[in-house]
């Protein structure tokens, strides 16, 4: 019955702990004496890890930075470009004495022209333009020292209809009033984190709901004063890893020229259908405001994607 399997009832006896030791040695020495080409193979996966280690963490870095919300609203947004009239760019001192009732009559025209939501004056503030200021912050300080941290922040310049063009949320305070409604100095911060708890950068911030008052110098002197309004999320800018708070105040009188500002409207959704050509041949006229002409109207959306394509490049 049991022929030729001698000792079959103790068959599961068979792999001892003796033997298994045997065999354990056995394939360890296969291994050591395969060594050479083993290592080949073990350097091989090795690589294949690094290299799919990357690309899945490339892939998730941009998947998150592209779907992550930026903070603002650039959806029928459009940027309007002005030019100097040759014949104008000598009478400099002229241009700068009357840039500001050039600003008021563009503001007044752009305002009436059908569709149109908002309006807005910018210096190194709008997103996707590629275009940053960067500035320095003391926190609940009235002067700086060795002992009083300063934080690298983004500065900018804007006007009272920033908030509307771009639809940013605040979570406390308001957007700016006109200068001309205003006795107090007017400072809007941003967080960096996209938590929207901490002001500054990476590598020095501090609790956002912190903040007393906030020392800044943006061109026309240093300004102290608390901040009026704290937005919900950061400004995010494409191809910046190491994101800094903004630090917004009004465009003062003395800063605007619609040649070297930025200018940007927001359109009503029924009414951004080839919005571009008809405002061009709709406004050229009206927009060759003294030594400016109309040069562009570009839609935002296209600023970011050619962001997007240069960072890829």
């Amino acid at each position: 019955r049991y022929s030729g399997l001698s000792g079959c009832p103790n068959a599961h006896r068979r792999f001892t702990h003796a033997k298994r030791q045997k065999m354990i040695q056995h394939l360890f020495t296969i291994i050591w004496n395969e060594r050479r080409s083993n290592t080949w193979i073990l350097l091989e996966y090795i690589v294949v890890f690094c290299v799919l280690w990357f690309c899945c963490d490339y892939t998730f870095i941009a998947l998150r930075t592209y779907m992550r919300e930026d903070g603002f609203d650039i959806n029928h947004t459009y940027r309007i470009e002005m030019g100097i009239k040759p014949d104008c760019q000598s009478d400099d001192s002229t241009i700068k004495s009357q840039a500001y009732f050039y600003a008021q009559t563009l503001t007044e025209r752009v305002k009436r022209y059908p569709g149109i939501e908002a309006i807005s004056f910018a210096i190194c503030a709008f997103p996707y333009f590629g275009c940053y200021s960067s500035g320095e912050a003391i926190i609940n300080s009235d002067s700086s020292g060795a002992d009083i941290p300063i934080y690298r922040i983004r500065a900018a310049q804007v006007s009272s209809g920033f908030s509307d063009v771009f639809r940013i949320k605040l979570r406390e305070g308001s957007g700016f009033k006109p200068e001309e409604e205003s006795t107090q100095p007017q400072i809007i911060i941003t967080p960096f984190d996209h938590k929207g708890k901490r002001f500054g950068n990476f590598y020095e911030s501090v609790d956002i709901d912190s903040i007393k008052t906030i020392l800044t110098d943006q061109r026309r002197g240093q300004i102290l004063a608390p901040p009026s309004g704290i937005t919900e999320r950061p400004i995010k800018e494409i191809g910046v890893w190491s994101p800094l708070s903004y630090v917004c105040i009004p465009l003062p009188r003395e800063g605007y020229d619609l040649y070297w500002n930025q200018i940007a409207i927001r359109v009503a959704p029924e009414a951004d259908h080839d919005f571009t050509e008809r405002f061009i041949k709709e406004m050229r006229d009206q927009l060759n405001i003294g030594p400016y002409y109309l040069v562009s109207v570009k839609k935002k959306q296209k600023y970011r994607q050619e962001n997007i394509d240069d960072l890829n490049y």
